[in-house]
């Protein structure tokens, strides 16, 4: 079985790509572009979840599940392509491999929401998620300015 992953998306710098708690109906391939997967406290401070850059698999812990929901929000830090890899083709393709595959990453998608989860109740930023970088008062403005429009 092949995965059906050619509908191309094209964001521009500070689209948001998906919300926290919206119901998944695909996964995101990133071709080219930077992408921020990020926390919102409850004060407002952005907790980055990860970066992507030019490349990754973004949203893929919510396609695991027939009604899960993203786990963050992902917003453009730059003008992206990426190409969406619907949801009911990777849990066809899971199937095929066998339920106990699904199952794994079923649990391990449970256990990431956890993390992040404690992550943003207590505020913790660790750089090492997005790969030593920093987000910039640009960039957390571009965040909180898409977040703000949706």
């Amino acid at each position: 079985m092949s995965l059906s992953a050619d509908k191309k998306v094209q964001l521009k710098k500070g689209d948001l790509l998906f919300k926290k708690g919206n119901i998944s109906e695909c996964a995101y391939i990133l071709k080219s572009g930077t992408i921020c997967c990020f926390l919102l406290s409850e004060d407002k401070r952005v907790i980055p979840v990860t970066m992507y850059m030019d490349h990754g698999l973004v949203g893929e812990e919510a396609s695991f599940d027939d009604n899960a929901s993203y786990i963050y929000h992902a917003v453009a830090l730059e003008d992206s392509v990426l190409v969406k890899v619907p949801k009911k083709d990777i849990l066809a393709y899971l199937e095929e491999a066998g339920a106990w595959m699904r199952k794994i990453l079923s649990d391990i998608s449970a256990r990431i929401e956890n993390t992040l989860h404690i992550m943003n109740e207590h505020k913790i930023v660790d750089q090492r998620l997005c790969g030593g970088i920093s987000l910039s008062t640009e960039e957390t403005k571009i965040i909180l300015d898409a977040i703000s429009k949706n």
